[in-house]
């Protein structure tokens, strides 16, 4: 029988080794923990860093991407703006077409009428000219 035997009751050492494991154990796990984050808080950290670099990229490029899409929106509508004025010029310039036809349509059966004139014989073709062009300009000027 050992010392510690004959001191401690029996009853009593069961509690002894259960202490003893208990430290034992709160040790070992104890250890464990400052070893497993001695391992991983520099990992830990690093990955840290890199996700707080990778949301700042995030942010300038929704930044940059928010510009370029207010640019580009202003762009179409630029573009939009400048089709339907276009699209009103060419209205205008179809309706002053239209117009400049039907005007020139009486002036040319008023030339047709002249062209179809006979001189009499012997009249001189540009002093005949002459003359039509002056009645001509004289209705004109009287409208």
């Amino acid at each position: 029988m050992s010392i510690a035997s004959a001191l401690i009751p029996a009853p009593y050492r069961w509690l002894l080794w259960l202490a003893a494991v208990a430290v034992i154990a709160g040790a070992g796990a104890w250890g464990g923990h400052k070893a497993t984050q001695a391992y991983y808080q520099p990992k830990l950290e690093k990955l840290e860093t890199r996700a707080k670099a990778a949301e700042d990229r995030a942010a300038e490029f929704e930044t940059a991407y928010n510009a370029l899409a207010g640019a580009t929106q202003r762009q179409n509508d630029a573009i939009n703006k400048l089709r339907a004025d276009s699209a009103e010029r060419q209205r205008l310039a179809d309706i002053a077409i239209a117009k400049a036809k039907a005007e020139s349509a009486t002036f040319k059966s008023k030339a047709t009428a002249i062209m179809g004139l006979k001189l009499p014989h012997g009249a001189d073709e540009c002093t005949a000219a002459r003359e039509a062009f002056d009645i001509e300009l004289r209705e004109e000027r009287g409208k």
